[in-house]
C-alpha cells in the first residue's frame, strides 16, 4: 500500500529528475513561459523553495510557475509518461507541510491533508473471487477443470491487486475513485447469477464462469491504471497551458467542450457563498475523457497470467476488450447485431494446449458483466447531473454519494427489479433514477434479443420507486423545503433551434447540409486510404432544388458520396440534437487506427442541432442513405422534430452515400441554395454542384471560386480578380491561402466565417468584417476549436495567430507570382484594411529583396519600403496623377489630408534615391549626395507620421511648428496600436526609429484595444478628431466615472489602464456605492457632465457647492458627501447645511441665480452680484455686505450706495487676472459705452468698488466702437503680451483688424492714440478695402498655402508685386501706392527689369490635365512648394535658380528646411564628406 504523498520527498524527486538546474536557469525557464509583462519570482526565492521551504499561501502563482518549470526540464529528460503531481496534490502536500511546521512534534507524524482511501482487503478479493456463484454453475461433467481455473483465478486476482494498489497510490487526490466498486459487482453478478440457478442448472463452461469472476477485478484495474497512467495531465488545472504533451492537448480539446462546467469550477474559488469544487468537477472531467483513452489492456493481462497456462488462454486480449467494452456501451449497440454489435455473434474459441476445447459465448457473459456493471452503480458513469451540482451554494458531495450508492440494494418482485436508495441531494435522485433506466433498457434488451437462452430467465424491468431524497437521520425529507428543478420546454426549446431568432438567417440550414456532406466525404476518404494505403476516393457533393412533379412538392436535396449512415448513426446520432458522430465509440477506435497510420479527419459538423436547423426550410425531411459495407439501403421521412420515424431497407448495389431531402415549406420562395452556396463556399474540398432550375454553379476541389458581393447582403465571401494558391497544388489539408486582387476573408473548411476577436492581421479598423488581399481557409489542424451557435463567427482567441501562421508560409508563392499580384496599388489596399498584413508583406518582401515599380521607376522594398503617399510625392512627372488629386492626399491606403511634412517628404525622396525631386534638391543642398541609406518605410509608418482626422485611415500631417506633441500623446500611440493589431510597446519601439517624440513609458503592459483608444478621448467616444485628455495633469475622477457608465468598464480598470499609459490616475479606488450617474455632472466645472472637469489640486468652491444644489436635485450633505467620496476638497469655510439653505434662499431673493458658481470663501462676492442684490432690496450696500458677512463670504470695498448703472458697469468691465479683479481697457471702454457714462466717471466707480482700472490716457467719452476695436486689436496681439504703452502695435494687427471690423487702418490708428497706444506706422490709409490682407500674405490672394507674412524689415518680393495686381483686380501703381502707405520696403531693382519668362514664372496659371496652378512662389511649404515650382516652370534649373531669385522667391528658405530636416530623416547613413560618392547614385536594384 502506497503511503501519502509528501511535499519535501516528491520535491525532491522531481529536482533529480529535472538535472538538479540552478535557480539561474530555473528563472530563465519561467520568464519564458510568462505574458509579457509578468516577471518571475527573484532568485533568492527560487533558491529557498529549491532547499525545501514551503512558500506562502500568496506566492501561490509564482510557485506553481517554479514546479511547473521543474516538470517541464524533467519531462524533456525522461519523457511524457514521467508520472508528476498534479497542481491540486501539490497544492494538498504544501499545505500539510505548512501546517506540520505549526503543530507539536507529536503531531506531525499524522495523516497528510489528502489521505488515501482505506485499503482494499486483499483477502476481501480472494473471498470473492472464491465465492463467486459462477464456479456453482458450471456444465455437469466440468467442475474439475472449474476447479483448476478458480485456483488460477485466485492467482491472477492477487496479481491485480497488486497493480491495483501500485495505480492507487498515485489517485490519492481523486475524489472520485471507488475501491469497492470490483466488490460492488462481485455482488451483483452473484445476484444475477443467483437468478438464473433458480430456473436452470450448469449453464456455464467453466472459462465462462472464470471471466464472470474475473471480469470486475479487470475492469477495476485497468480502469485504475488508465486513469493514474494519464493523470500526468494534471486533471484539475481547467485552464490552457501554453504548451504540453500530446496527452494534455488531446484532454485541453475534451475540456473545451464543457466550457459551463468549467466557469462553474472557476467561481468554486471567488464567491464566498460555496466551496471551491474545482477538484471535483477538474476530476469528473478527466474520468470521462479517460474512459475515451484506450488504456493498455494487453500489458495488464501479460502481468496478470502468471505461468501462462490455463487461465492465460481465457485473459484472452481481444475477447477481454470487447467484454470490458460492455460496461460502456448503450444497449443498442450491446445486443446489435453484425457490424453494429459490441459483441461477436459466434461464441468465441478458446485453447488450452489441445487438452481441452472451450467456448464463450460472448452475448451470454457480455451482458451479464454489463447489467452487474450497472447495478453496481459506478458513480462517474452516472450522469452530469451529479457533477452539475458540485461546486455550488448546498453542493452535492462525493463522500455521500457514495455512502448512497454503497447503501444501495436492488429488490425482485416477480419480474421487476427496484432500486432502494436514500439520497442526500435530489441531483443523487435524479442521477440514480437516471441509472435504472439503464438497468431497464439492458433488462428490456436482454429480454427481446435472447441473445442467449439463459438471459432470458433474469428480470424484465426496472424501476425507482424506492430512489428518495433523505435527511441527516435517514428519514425521507419532509415537505416544506421542496426542491424544484429547472427544467426545459422542448417544444419550445426546438421552435427556438429551428427558428430565425437563434439562427438570424433560414439560408444556414443549407450551410449545415453542406458540412454534414462534408464530414461524411471525408470519413469516407479516411477509410479509404487506411484500406488501400494511398488516396483513392473521388469525393462529390451535390445540391438540387426543383418541383418534384411525382411527389408534387418543392425540394431542396442535399446528395454526397460520403460514408452513409447506418441504423445506429441515425439513431444515437442524426436523431439526437447535439450529439456527434465522433462521440461515437466506434469512430474513436477507427481514429485511432487511422492515427497509427497517419490518417487524420477534423470533423466540423454536429448532427442533430444541424439536423434541426433543416426543420428553418421544412416540415418534412427524406433520408436515404446506403451505408458503406452494406448492400441494403434505408431510408427514413421525419415529419417533424420530436417526431417517431421507421427505417426502410431495400436491396441496393448502388453508390454508397446519403442523399438528405428537404420539402420546403416556402415552395419556390424559399433560398436559392444557388446564391446561398455563392456566398457562404469559397473552396470546396470536393468537387461540389449546386442546380436550381436554370442556375448552375460548380467547385473544383481546391479551387477559389471567385464571387463579388451580392447585392443586399453586405456578409458573406468576396474574392475576385486574379489569384495566387497556397499551397500551389490545391487544398491543403491544414489549411489554404489564396491571394486575390480584390476580397478576401477568412474560410472555415472553404465556408465564410467571420472571427469574434481581431487583432493581429485580423485587425478590422474600418469594421468593414473581412481580410482584403488574401482568403486563408482553416482546415485541419489549423480549424477553429469554437463557433457560434450558427457557425457564423468564430469564437477562438487564437484565430489571428493562426491565420498569420498559414500568410506567412504562403509568402513566397505571392512573391515569385509571374505576373507579379503583389505591386504598388494591392499592397496599398492592403494597408488601407489592414495594416498588419500590409507591414508581414513588406517585411518578407524586402528579406527576399522584391522590387515593385513605382511610376516607371524601381522601387526596391528592402532599401525603400513601402510607404502608401510615395506615390504621389515620388517620381511626380511620370506620375500621371494631378496636382488637385494629389493635393487631396487620396490613395487606396486611405487619405493624408495635407502637404507632406519636411521630415517625412525628405525621408521617401532618399528612400527611393535616384529620383528627379532629390536630384533638385541636390543641387542646392549638396550634403544630400553623401547619404547613404534611411530606414525602410513600413506601411503603417504613415499612421505613425500623421495625426487622426476623421476616420481612421483619413489622416493629416503633423505641423512642425503646431501639433508634433500630439505625436507623443500616448492616443497617438495607442490608436495606432489599435489599428495595426500590435502591441502598445511595438508602436512606441517603431516612433523611436522613425525618430519620432514617444509617449512617456510606465514599464506597466498596456492593453491596445478600441476601449483603450476611447478611454484616452475627452469626450470618451471614437475620437476621430484626436482630442486626447491632458497627459501631463491627473486624471479628473469624472473622467474615470464617465469612463465607467460610458465604456462598461470599472473604475479600477479604466485608472489602471490610464497609468499603464502614463498617466496620473489615482489607485485609491472611488467607493462603489458612490458610482451613481447623479455625481457626473457634480464632477464637471460647468454641472453638465463634460469636460472641463474639477481640478483635484484644487478646493472646490462653495459656489459650485451651492449650484449643484439647486441644480442637481440633491442635497447640501449630499453634495459634499459626494465630493469627498471622490477625493475633492469643498472649501465651505464656516457654511453648514442650514447655513447653505438660508444662503440659497436669500440669493433667489436677491436674483443671483444661476451665478451661484462665482462664489468662494476667501474671495470677495463678485461687486456685480452685491450691488444687483442692493437695487433688488433697495438698501444700502452695507447692509447687503453685512448679511453675505453672516451667511459665511466676504465683500471688497463698497461705495455706501449702489447706482443703476453699477451692475452694467460692473459686469461688462471686469476681467479677472491674476491675484485680483483687473479691468482690461477694451472692457473699461466697452463699460462706458454700454453704460453712457464718461470713462473717467466709469473709471472712478470701479475704483469705488475695489477694482484696479487702467491708468492710461483717455479721451472724455467713448467713441462708438472703440471697445469693440480694442478688444480685436488686444486677440490678435501674441497671447500674454497685451497693450503696453510703451510697445507700439505692430502694423500687422492694425491691417488685419480694419479689414475685419471694416474700416480703414487709419481709423484703428486713431482710436489707439486716443487711448494712449502707439503703433508702428505714423499713418495708414484712410480707405477701407477687404485685400489688406491679401497685400502683406504672398500667396494667398491666389489659394497658395500661407506660409509668413510681409516683413517690415525686407523689400517687398518682386514677385509679389507682380502677382497681386491681377490677382486683385488692382493696378499695378494702387498695389505699390497701398504698401507703400503700410511702411513697407520697395525692392531696389524695378520691375522694368524683368523679362517676359520672369513674368510668367509670376502670372501664368501653368497647366497640367484640367488643373490650372500658380507656381508657388511664396514658398508656404518650402522643399514641397521649390519642388512643385521647378516641375512645373519647364526651365533648367541653372536658368531657374537666378530668375528665382531676382523675383525675390526666398530660397534659402528651402536649403534651410532641408538642412533642419535632414538631421531628422529616420535611420539616416551619411558618408563622410571626404569620401562622399560624387554624382553616383545607388542602383536601385540593390
Amino acid at each position: 500500500m502506497a503511503g501519502p504523498l509528501r511535499y519535501d520527498e516528491q520535491l525532491q524527486k522531481l529536482i533529480t529528475a529535472a538535472g538538479r538546474p540552478t535557480s539561474a536557469e530555473l528563472r530563465d525557464e519561467i520568464a519564458r513561459h510568462l505574458t509579457s509583462g509578468e516577471l518571475p519570482a527573484p532568485e533568492s526565492s527560487i533558491n529557498e523553495w529549491i532547499a525545501g521551504r514551503v512558500p506562502r499561501p500568496v506566492n501561490k502563482r509564482k510557485h506553481h510557475d517554479f514546479l511547473s518549470a521543474l516538470a517541464r526540464i524533467a519531462r524533456q529528460r525522461h519523457g511524457e509518461r514521467l508520472w508528476i503531481p498534479s497542481v491540486s496534490q501539490w497544492a494538498g502536500m504544501a499545505e500539510e507541510a505548512r501546517q506540520a511546521r505549526l503543530r507539536k512534534p507529536e503531531e506531525i507524524a499524522g495523516p497528510a491533508a489528502l489521505p488515501s482511501p482505506p485499503p482494499v482487503s486483499w483477502r476481501s478479493w480472494l473471498d470473492d473471487i472464491e465465492g463467486c456463484e459462477a464456479w456453482l454453475f458450471v456444465t455437469a461433467g466440468a467442475e474439475e477443470r472449474a476447479a483448476i481455473l478458480k485456483e488460477q483465478a485466485r492467482d491472477a486476482v492477487s496479481r491485480l491487486a497488486e497493480r491495483y494498489e501500485e495505480a492507487r497510490g498515485l489517485l490519492t487526490d481523486d475524489p472520485w475513485h471507488d475501491p469497492h466498486l470490483a466488490g460492488r459487482m462481485v455482488r451483483w453478478s452473484n445476484f444475477l447469477l443467483y437468478q438464473l440457478r433458480g430456473h436452470q442448472q450448469g449453464a456455464l463452461a467453466p472459462a465462462e464462469a472464470a471471466l464472470l469472476a474475473l471480469l470486475p477485478f479487470l475492469h477495476q484495474v485497468h480502469s485504475a491504471q488508465t486513469v493514474a497512467g494519464l493523470s500526468q495531465v494534471d486533471p484539475t488545472y481547467l485552464a490552457e497551458l501554453s504548451r504540453g504533451g500530446p496527452q494534455r492537448q488531446a484532454y485541453e480539446r475534451f475540456l473545451r467542450g464543457h466550457k459551463r462546467l468549467i466557469r462553474q469550477a472557476m467561481r468554486g474559488g471567488e464567491l464566498p457563498d460555496r466551496r471551491d469544487g474545482s477538484r471535483e468537477i477538474g476530476w469528473w472531467l478527466f474520468h470521462q475523457w479517460a474512459k475515451r483513452q484506450p488504456g493498455d489492456l494487453p500489458a495488464l493481462l501479460r502481468a496478470v497470467d502468471g505461468d501462462g497456462a490455463g487461465i492465460g488462454n481465457v485473459l484472452n486480449p481481444r475477447l477481454l476488450s470487447r467484454l470490458l467494452s460492455c460496461a460502456r456501451v448503450t444497449p443498442r449497440r450491446l445486443y446489435g447485431e453484425g457490424p453494429e454489435g459490441a459483441l461477436k455473434d459466434k461464441p468465441f474459441s478458446l485453447d488450452f494446449d489441445g487438452r481441452d476445447w472451450q467456448q464463450v459465448r460472448e452475448r451470454l457473459v457480455g451482458p451479464l458483466f454489463a447489467i452487474a456493471h450497472a447495478l453496481a452503480i459506478e458513480v462517474t458513469d452516472l450522469s452530469s447531473t451529479v457533477v452539475r451540482h458540485v461546486g455550488i451554494p448546498e453542493p452535492l458531495t462525493p463522500g455521500r454519494l457514495f455512502t448512497t450508492v454503497r447503501d444501495a440494494s436492488w429488490t425482485v418482485q416477480r419480474d421487476v427489479l427496484g432500486l432502494e436508495a436514500g439520497c442526500h441531494h435530489p441531483a443523487a435522485v435524479a442521477a440514480l433514477s437516471e441509472q435504472v433506466r439503464l438497468v431497464d433498457g439492458l433488462l428490456r434488451g436482454a429480454r427481446g434479443t435472447r441473445t442467449a437462452e439463459e438471459i432470458g430467465t433474469l428480470p424484465v424491468y426496472a424501476h425507482a420507486d424506492e430512489v428518495r431524497e433523505v435527511d441527516e437521520r435517514g428519514e425521507p425529507r419532509q415537505a416544506g423545503g421542496e426542491v424544484i428543478r429547472f427544467r426545459l420546454d422542448e417544444e419550445r426549446i426546438q421552435e427556438l433551434l429551428m427558428g430565425e431568432n437563434l439562427y438570424r438567417d433560414r439560408s444556414l440550414a443549407i450551410r449545415e447540409l453542406y458540412q454534414n456532406a462534408l464530414d461524411a466525404c471525408r470519413y469516407r476518404r479516411a477509410r479509404e486510404r487506411e484500406r488501400h494505403g494511398r488516396d483513392t476516393y473521388i469525393g462529390e457533393i451535390t445540391f438540387t432544388q426543383g418541383y418534384d412533379k411525382d411527389e408534387r412538392r418543392h425540394y431542396l436535396e442535399c446528395a454526397d458520396n460520403g460514408i452513409g449512415m447506418d441504423e445506429t448513426v441515425l439513431a444515437d446520432v442524426f436523431s439526437r440534437a447535439g450529439v456527434r458522430f465522433t462521440d461515437l465509440p466506434r469512430f474513436q477506435e477507427e481514429h485511432e487506427q487511422w492515427e497509427e497510420h497517419g490518417i487524420t479527419i477534423h470533423p466540423n459538423s454536429r448532427f442533430g442541432i444541424g439536423v434541426l436547423s433543416y426543420f428553418m426550410l421544412a416540415d418534412e425531411i427524406r433520408v436515404t442513405t446506403r451505408p458503406d459495407g452494406r448492400n441494403e439501403e434505408l431510408t427514413v421521412l421525419i415529419t417533424g422534430p420530436g417526431h417517431y420515424f421507421k427505417v426502410s431497407r431495400t436491396s441496393s448495389s448502388g453508390h454508397v452515400g446519403t442523399k438528405v431531402r428537404l420539402y420546403l415549406r416556402d415552395g419556390d420562395k424559399a433560398p436559392s441554395c444557388v446564391r446561398e452556396l455563392r456566398r457562404l463556399l469559397g473552396l470546396a474540398e470536393f468537387r461540389t454542384v449546386a442546380t436550381h432550375g436554370n442556375q448552375e454553379a460548380k467547385w473544383q476541389p481546391g479551387v477559389l471560386r471567385p464571387q463579388e458581393a451580392l447585392v443586399g447582403r453586405s456578409d458573406g465571401f468576396v474574392a475576385h480578380g486574379r489569384t495566387v494558391c497556397w499551397p500551389p497544388d490545391g487544398y491543403g489539408a491544414d489549411g489554404q491561402v489564396v491571394w486575390c486582387e480584390h476580397g478576401g476573408g477568412v474560410l472555415i473548411d472553404g465556408i465564410y466565417a467571420e472571427p469574434r476577436v481581431r487583432r493581429g492581421v485580423l485587425t478590422d479598423p474600418g469594421g468593414l468584417g473581412r481580410l482584403r488581399g488574401a482568403v486563408v481557409n482553416l482546415t485541419g489542424r489549423t480549424r477553429p476549436r469554437d463557433l457560434s451557435v450558427d457557425r457564423t463567427e468564430i469564437l477562438d482567441e487564437d484565430v489571428c495567430e493562426k491565420v498569420e501562421e498559414l500568410i506567412r508560409a504562403a509568402l513566397p508563392v505571392l512573391f515569385a507570382a509571374d505576373p507579379p499580384l503583389l505591386d504598388v496599388d494591392w499592397l496599398s489596399g492592403v494597408a488601407g484594411h489592414s495594416p498588419r498584413l500590409a507591414d508581414i508583406v513588406t517585411d518578407a518582401a524586402a528579406a527576399e529583396r522584391f522590387v515593385l515599380d513605382l511610376h516607371g521607376h524601381p522601387a526596391p522594398v528592402a532599401t525603400a519600403g513601402f510607404f502608401p503617399p510615395d506615390v504621389l510625392v515620388v517620381h511626380r512627372a511620370d506620375s500621371g496623377i494631378e496636382e488637385d488629386t494629389a493635393s487631396v492626399g487620396e490613395t487606396p491606403a486611405g487619405r493624408v489630408g495635407s502637404r507632406l511634412d519636411d521630415v517625412t517628404l525628405l525621408w521617401r525622396l532618399l528612400a527611393h534615391r535616384p529620383n528627379a525631386e532629390l536630384s533638385v534638391l541636390t543641387q542646392i543642398v549638396p550634403e544630400l549626395s553623401r547619404v547613404e541609406g534611411v530606414l525602410a518605410a513600413r506601411p503603417s509608418d504613415a499612421l505613425l507620421r500623421t495625426v487622426i482626422s476623421g476616420r481612421w485611415n483619413h489622416r493629416h500631417c503633423i505641423d512642425p511648428e503646431g501639433n508634433v506633441g500630439e505625436l507623443a500623446h500616448p492616443g497617438h500611440a495607442l490608436s495606432a496600436a489599435t489599428a495595426c493589431g500590435v502591441s502598445y510597446e511595438e508602436v512606441v519601439s517603431r516612433m523611436e526609429q522613425l525618430c519620432l517624440p514617444t509617449p512617456r513609458q510606465s514599464g506597466h503592459a498596456v492593453v491596445a484595444d478600441q476601449t483603450g483608444v476611447a478611454l484616452l478621448g475627452e469626450e470618451l467616444g471614437d475620437n476621430g478628431s484626436g482630442d486626447w485628455i491632458e497627459a501631463e495633469e491627473p486624471v479628473p475622477p469624472g473622467h474615470l466615472l464617465k469612463a465607467h457608465l460610458l465604456l462598461n468598464i470599472g473604475i479600477d480598470e479604466a485608472a489602471a489602464r490610464m497609468r499603464a499609459l502614463g498617466f496620473k490616475a489615482s489607485e485609491e479606488a472611488i467607493p462603489a456605492e458612490t458610482l451613481d450617474e447623479r455625481a457626473l455632472p457634480l464632477l464637471s466645472r460647468d454641472l453638465d457632465g463634460v469636460p472641463p472637469w474639477l481640478d483635484l489640486a484644487e478646493p472646490v468652491s462653495v459656489g459650485h457647492v451651492l449650484q449643484a444644489v439647486m441644480s442637481l436635485g440633491l442635497s447640501f450633505p449630499e453634495v459634499v458627501g459626494l465630493l469627498q467620496a471622490y477625493g475633492y476638497r469643498p472649501d465651505l469655510g464656516s457654511l453648514d447645511e442650514r447655513s447653505a439653505d438660508e444662503l440659497l434662499r436669500q440669493s433667489a431673493e436677491w436674483g443671483w441665480g444661476g451665478e451661484l458658481g462665482r462664489l468662494s470663501v476667501g474671495m470677495p462676492v463678485p461687486p456685480d452680484l452685491v450691488a444687483r442684490a442692493a437695487l433688488s432690496a433697495d438698501v444700502p450696500l452695507c447692509d447687503v455686505a453685512r448679511r453675505i458677512e453672516e451667511l459665511g463670504l466676504s465683500t471688497g470695498a463698497l461705495p455706501e450706495r449702489a447706482e443703476q448703472k453699477d451692475p452694467v458697469i460692473l459686469h461688462t468691465g471686469v476681467t479677472w487676472q491674476g491675484d485680483g479683479p483687473e479691468v482690461l481697457l477694451h472692457s473699461l471702454v466697452q463699460a462706458a459705452e454700454e453704460s453712457k457714462l464718461p470713462l473717467a466717471a466709469v473709471a472712478v466707480r470701479l475704483r469705488e468698488y475695489g477694482l484696479h482700472a487702467p491708468n492710461i490716457e483717455h479721451p472724455e467719452h467713448a467713441s462708438p466702437g472703440d471697445g469693440q476695436v480694442l478688444r480685436s486689436v488686444y486677440y490678435s496681439l501674441p497671447f500674454g503680451e497685451g497693450f503696453v504703452p510703451d510697445r507700439p502695435v505692430p502694423a500687422r494687427e492694425v491691417i488685419r483688424t480694419a479689414e475685419y471690423r471694416r474700416v480703414s487702418p487709419q481709423a484703428i490708428i486713431d482710436c489707439l492714440n486716443r487711448y494712449g497706444l502707439r503703433t508702428s506706422l505714423a499713418e495708414a490709409p484712410t480707405k477701407a478695402s477687404t485685400h489688406d490682407t491679401d497685400l502683406i500674405r504672398p500667396g494667398l490672394s491666389h489659394g497658395e498655402s500661407a506660409g509668413h507674412w510681409l516683413d517690415w524689415d525686407k523689400p517687398v518680393p518682386v514677385y509679389h508685386l507682380v502677382s497681386v495686381p491681377p490677382a486683385l483686380l488692382m493696378e499695378q501703381d494702387e498695389v505699390i501706392e497701398r504698401l507703400t502707405a503700410f511702411g513697407l520696403q520697395l525692392p531696389a531693382r524695378g520691375l522694368d527689369d524683368l523679362d517676359g519668362t520672369d513674368r510668367r514664372l509670376c502670372l501664368e496659371e501653368f497647366e497640367q490635365g484640367e488643373d490650372s496652378i500658380r507656381l508657388p512662389l511664396s514658398l508656404g511649404n518650402p522643399i514641397s512648394d521649390f519642388l512643385r515650382i521647378v516641375r512645373f516652370a519647364g526651365l533648367p534649373l541653372d536658368d531657374l535658380l537666378p530668375r528665382l531669385t531676382r523675383l525675390g522667391v526666398d530660397l534659402p528658405r528651402v536649403t534651410d528646411a532641408v538642412r533642419t530636416a535632414l538631421p531628422k530623416v529616420p535611420g539616416l547613413v551619411m558618408a563622410a564628406e571626404e569620401t562622399a560618392p560624387r554624382n553616383e547614385p545607388p542602383d536601385p536594384a540593390t
